[in-house]
């Protein structure tokens, strides 16, 4: 390489360098050493979903959500060590570990109501409160769990 262009390479890495692009300084370094800096590939950045994954279906009942809350929310409270939850906490869990539960029913969007989903799951506790899973007072949206509840969950 012919000593100008060994001066204009390190004039460019001083540049770089100056403007703190660490990756230039090491490929123009690279250059001037005569064995290039092999570059790491190039990995597109990768994207959350922009909905959740459904499957094709009509909604699923009240009676889907109570197995559901039953056997995947609260064990999953449980381990957690939370004896108490709420409504808005349930919905939350739902949306962001739905995986394939919902259908493309459940999705469905009303005007007044929100989606479909979030009805069923409301029934779901409101079910659950009758059966004797689940503790609250009329109107609450915090849900305790009863003992007998922990006691199923744990062997």
């Amino acid at each position: 390489m012919e000593a100008t262009t060994q001066d204009y390479l390190r004039k460019a890495a001083a540049e770089a360098l100056a403007a703190k692009d660490d990756a230039s300084v090491l490929e123009i370094i690279g250059l001037l050493q005569g064995c290039p800096i092999p570059q790491p590939p190039h990995q597109a950045q990768l994207a959350l979903p922009s909905v959740c994954l459904s499957s094709e279906g009509p909604a699923h009942s009240y009676h889907y959500w109570v197995q559901f809350i039953r056997e995947s929310f609260i064990p999953f409270m449980i381990e957690n060590g939370r004896g108490k939850f709420t409504s808005s906490e349930l919905f939350s869990w739902l949306e962001n570990n739905c995986g394939s539960a919902f259908t493309t029913g459940d999705l469905k969007e009303y005007p007044n109501s929100g989606a479909t989903w979030r009805g069923m799951a409301s029934n779901a506790l409101a079910a659950l409160k009758q059966q004797g899973v689940l503790q609250s007072r009329i109107h609450s949206r915090v849900y305790s769990i009863t003992s007998s509840s922990l006691t199923q969950s744990n062997p």
